[in-house]
């Protein structure tokens, strides 16, 4: 059984290819399907402009310092394999910040919608905020 790991740290180093196992599905693959879903999901990402200019980094900017997310609602989710038989579904949201830094990622964990997989609203009124980013 082998796993992948965080390609987060390499791309944030410049590395253009990161080799993945796509035979598995965890964490870290659907980190890497995220990435590439950006530029219209046509399969690669330009460098940011940080990296490209090795001389002066005085026209890049900042990148900022807390990003919030609102989970608003959801449509027609599925049910998992282990209760594809069972009643409703009780869906929550999870986000995931990986940084390009050695610390430790950041979850934040919606609340639980009872019963309503077909369009659960969650509708949060503050959302979460992620604060002290380094490198995203």
């Amino acid at each position: 059984h082998s796993t992948n790991f965080n390609p987060v740290l390499p791309w944030s180093l410049g590395c253009q290819i990161v080799a993945m196992n796509q035979q598995v599905c965890d964490a870290f693959v659907l980190v890497n399907d995220g990435r590439f879903r950006a530029n219209g999901s046509c399969g690669y990402v330009l460098k940011p402009a940080s990296m490209l200019s090795r001389i002066d980094n005085k026209h890049v900017l900042k990148t900022p310092a807390a990003w919030q997310f609102k989970i608003m609602s959801g449509y027609n989710l599925p049910k998992t394999r282990k209760k594809a038989f069972a009643g409703c579904v009780n869906p929550r949201v999870r986000i995931t910040l990986y940084d390009g830094g050695a610390t430790d990622q950041v979850v934040y964990i919606s609340e639980t919608v009872k019963k309503n997989g077909l369009n659960p609203i969650w509708d949060e009124e503050k959302g979460t905020t992620f604060e002290n980013i380094k490198d995203p």
